[in-house]
């Protein structure tokens, strides 16, 4: 009897729990219905919050997350992120993509971060790198794909020099001076004391060591670097008392005082690999030997003055910018003389000398010897203005349109005034270089002649 007491009281004991249990149950889901629908969710919602078993997570009410199980690109596996990420909008789709390359915590953060316009971009770069290099230099002002690429390519040890600047129209170039081996210090320097333009020139140039110095001299002047540079070597002396020199002009050399044949000395063949580029430095040091170019070319009737041709590339050229003169000036540019072999160069030297009755101690000031000429490269002419003569450009129109314009079209002037004792030759107000426009535009710029740009741009 006693053990039969005991049974149903077990069993009463087990009903009253499981009552009790269900009892919880319903009050539980009753009130967190009822909160649930305070908040704003409707039943269909919360149905599928059951379904979805997340009930439990909800603490406020999310449009986002309304809207992403309501959505047809829903993703269960996404839940985590529709429920953290607060948003009136519908962001499915994006935080779909998202998610392949962020965690929710990541996510939620960038969310909180940027506007979401701004967040909304994300979906379109690569997955930001170092977080603080981006959110340091997005808020520096950097557009976020530019941020994002920062955060992936600029070391974290870089970041302050980097922030110390402006913001850098081109950033990239900074990274190009790390990688060319110049330390933050420098490149910062560079970046404040050299205008927009001039910083990105010196990005451009070749790895030049003594920058810091020159630089920190005081008074420096990009467009006598390569002078600094050569009075630096020549003169075995320090950065500052380059510049100061230089600055002064101490190291020109009177076009009267030259010994023009002695840049003969030392003279070197140029590399085959170099000789068809349009910025071949052809000078009394550089032999282009008995080179013939490619793709020469005759320039139409109306153009030239003899059937002497040029390389495709600068004809074409000259024949844009004698138009271009043409229509601005209503004055007509004529190319007198163009490409001349090797023989031919020879052939004007020894008439030269021929003329001088024996007399070459003067020859060398104003004729190169075969192999020497920028006329054998096919990139060369001499042009006159219609009629004139030659010896007459110096005081034409045209000529004053090609100061300001040549450059605009790939041509530089080769050997202008004050430059004798870097170009080896006196002034010719006649004698154009095609260079192409990239290196014209940085000669002109500069006031530079082409031995001072190839020094700094060619390795």
């Amino acid at each position: 009897m006693k053990k039969e007491t005991g049974k149903i009281l077990s069993q009463l004991f087990l009903i009253i729990a499981l009552i009790a249990v269900m009892g919880f149950m319903i009050n539980h889901f009753f009130f967190q219905n009822r909160e649930l629908l305070e908040m704003g969710y409707t039943r269909q919602d919360i149905q599928k919050f059951k379904e979805y078993e997340i009930l439990d997570r909800i603490e406020y009410y999310n449009p986002f997350l309304v809207k992403a199980i309501n959505n047809d690109r829903f993703r269960k596996e996404n839940l985590d992120y529709y429920i953290a990420i607060k948003t009136d909008s519908d962001l499915t789709l994006d935080v779909n993509d998202l998610a392949e390359k962020y965690s929710v915590i990541e996510l939620v953060d960038l969310h909180d971060f940027l506007s979401e316009e701004e967040f909304l971009k994300l979906v379109f770069t690569d997955k930001i790198g170092d977080n603080e290099i981006f959110r340091q230099t997005y808020s520096h002002g950097y557009a976020l794909a530019k941020a994002v690429w920062l955060s992936n390519s600029l070391p974290k040890t870089s970041l302050q020099h980097f922030l110390e600047l402006d913001k850098l129209e081109n950033p990239e170039i900074y990274l190009d001076l790390l990688r060319k081996g110049y330390n933050d210090a420098t490149i910062t320097l560079a970046a404040k004391s050299l205008t927009a333009e001039e910083f990105e020139h010196f990005a451009a140039m070749r790895h030049v060591p003594e920058i810091f110095d020159l630089i920190s001299a005081g008074n420096f002047r990009m467009d006598l670097m390569p002078r600094y540079l050569w009075y630096m070597q020549n003169r075995k002396v320090n950065a500052k008392n380059a510049v100061k020199a230089v600055n002064a002009d101490k190291d020109v050399v009177n076009g009267d005082d030259l010994d023009y044949t002695a840049f003969y000395n030392g003279a070197t063949g140029i590399p085959r690999s170099y000789l068809n580029e349009e910025t071949v430095l052809v000078n009394k040091q550089n032999y282009l030997g008995d080179f013939i170019p490619d793709n020469l070319i005759s320039l139409e009737i109306e153009y030239r003055g003899n059937n002497q041709p040029l390389v495709r590339e600068v004809a074409e050229a000259f024949m844009k910018m004698a138009d271009a003169l043409k229509q601005d000036k209503n004055l007509t540019l004529i190319a007198q003389n163009g490409y001349i072999s090797f023989e031919d160069q020879q052939s004007i030297y020894d008439l030269e000398i021929e003329q001088l009755e024996g007399d070459d101690s003067t020859i060398d000031e104003t004729v190169m010897k075969a192999g020497y000429s920028d006329h054998q490269s096919g990139l060369a002419v001499d042009v006159v203005q219609k009629g004139t003569s030659m010896y007459e450009f110096g005081q034409t129109g045209s000529f004053s349109w090609l100061g300001e314009n040549a450059w605009k079209y790939g041509f530089i002037r080769r050997y202008p005034e004050n430059r004798e004792f870097i170009t080896g030759l006196r002034p010719v107000t006649y004698h154009y270089r095609y260079v192409g426009k990239q290196a014209a535009e940085l000669i002109h710029y500069h006031s530079w002649t082409l031995e001072e740009y190839c020094f700094l741009y060619q390795q």
